[in-house]
């Protein structure tokens, strides 16, 4: 039964005259899978299978005993091997899952796109894909994290045996005289799916001795849902977000409206995208602050939300990367390109006649003219102070900033970080993607101004 499910999933997602590279451990999963594919290569149309190896270093002899059984196995198959070999960790090591898991996955890319491989194939199996929906579950997940672990990759990395149960897999080596590694640490319960897998499982096998495949059969299920909302979702996001960096990104209130199921969809979306732990308490919460135009929300992990008249940003409090707290005093150059240091924004800037027809107005505040009394080589670009003073256009006198921006709607978080422009006299002229000063407006006296354009240069 094991190679029909292998020969099964080979055509399905269309693997053939494949290269193939197999992440092997020494653990029953992998030796399975490897001995599989070597048996089965010609079947299979495999035309070239190697083997890649991590030693984590954890696990003192242990880790040598499997990175020596890797070494035979590949010698006795005449396989090509790659070996990595780690260290600075210990068992003990805070994030110890996330960085070994890391380290592999990155590893074995390496290989992949190096020595022209088309596919990285692990032995996650069907008891695997139980324990990753669970381990999402009590953590809080949106829908991809209901999907568990995909069978295919866009980076090229399949897995095979996730039909295929850890015991028949182990069965099917005793059968054929193979032997394997047992990884001692697989029995600590220190981390979390070994936790799920000693205690969480056993204890649902019994009230329901099939467990493990109905939570796989439910990942599928996920899996064909994911196919179906993620066009939609997709669509939302690249309407609505906006990415300044890992640490901050801002969401389209726009994009709460009239859109239930899609916005929903959509901000858990965000949330998994930016490893912000998911649960129904924060999800509701931003939805229902979502009318307000100050303040500011806690999330987990040290991540906050600030909603303002048109978006809600979200940024984590220990530094949000490209964003705008980074602002260092730039010069603008009249006429001329200026790429803000950190690459955070860039402003293009030229001169320009005025002529019968008027200039035209952009709504979104991040292109402007500005008629200067004298011809100054450069404006400065430098983050907003609470003195700063600002007469915004229609007004008579100058107010503050601050309470303007407050007044307007503007987010706490891009109150707290956002930039001015501001002439020799530090006057600020502009508030890129908010207003600009009466004092520099465009009149009917006006003869050359000066055309600028701000750009955020944001991921999405």
């Amino acid at each position: 039964m094991c190679i029909k499910r292998v020969e099964r999933f080979f055509s399905i997602y269309g693997i053939r005259s494949s290269r193939i590279l197999v992440a092997l451990s020494g653990g029953s999963d992998s030796v399975a899978l490897f001995h599989l594919l070597y048996k089965h290569r010609a079947t299979l149309d495999i035309q070239t299978l190697a083997i890649a190896h991590v030693n984590h270093g954890l696990r003192g002899v242990e880790s040598k005993q499997d990175e020596e059984f890797v070494k035979v196995l590949a010698k006795e198959n005449k396989c090509r091997l790659f070996v990595k070999s780690l260290s600075g960790k210990s068992l003990d090591s805070p994030g110890l899952e996330l960085w070994a898991r890391n380290q592999r996955y990155c590893y074995f890319d390496s290989i992949r796109q190096r020595f022209d491989f088309d596919y990285v194939a692990t032995g996650h199996t069907l008891e695997d894909q139980a324990e990753t929906l669970l381990m999402h579950v009590s953590r809080g997940c949106g829908l991809s994290g209901l999907c568990g672990v995909a069978p295919v990759r866009h980076d090229g990395v399949i897995r095979p045996l996730l039909d295929s149960s850890k015991k028949e897999l182990q069965q099917w080596l005793q059968n054929n005289h193979c032997d394997w590694q047992e990884d001692s640490s697989n029995r600590s319960l220190r981390y979390t799916r070994n936790r799920i897998r000693h205690t969480v499982i056993p204890a649902l096998e019994k009230k329901n001795p099939n467990i493990t495949n109905q939570l796989a059969m439910l990942a599928r299920y996920f899996q064909g849902q994911k196919k179906f909302f993620e066009p939609l979702v997709n669509h939302w996001i690249s309407k609505n977000m906006t990415v300044f960096s890992e640490k901050h990104f801002s969401l389209n209130k726009k994009g709460f409206k009239n859109q239930e199921g899609i916005f929903h969809a959509g901000l858990i979306a965000a949330f998994e995208t930016h490893h912000i732990p998911i649960d129904k308490e924060h999800i509701c919460a931003v939805i229902a602050n979502s009318h307000k135009h100050s303040g500011r929300f806690l999330l987990k992990s040290g991540w906050s939300y600030y909603p303002g008249l048109d978006v809600i940003e979200f940024a984590k409090d220990q530094d949000a990367g490209h964003s705008q707290h980074n602002i260092a005093e730039e010069k603008v150059l009249l006429p001329g390109t200026t790429l803000c240091r950190g690459g955070a924004a860039q402003f293009e800037a030229s001169l320009v006649e005025k002529t019968d027809e008027s200039f035209p107005f952009d709504h979104t505040n991040n292109q402007v003219y500005l008629d200067l009394d004298d011809s100054p080589e450069y404006l400065v670009y430098r983050r907003l102070h609470k003195e700063d003073l600002f007469c915004p256009q229609g007004f008579h006198k100058e107010i503050l900033l601050h309470h303007y921006l407050k007044k307007r709607g503007i987010s706490a978080y891009f109150r707290k970080n956002c930039g001015v422009i501001v002439d020799s006299k530090d006057r600020v002229l502009w508030v890129p993607g908010v207003a600009m000063s009466e004092q520099c407006k465009v009149t009917e006296k006006t003869e050359i101004c000066v055309k600028i354009s701000f750009v955020r240069l944001g991921k999405s």
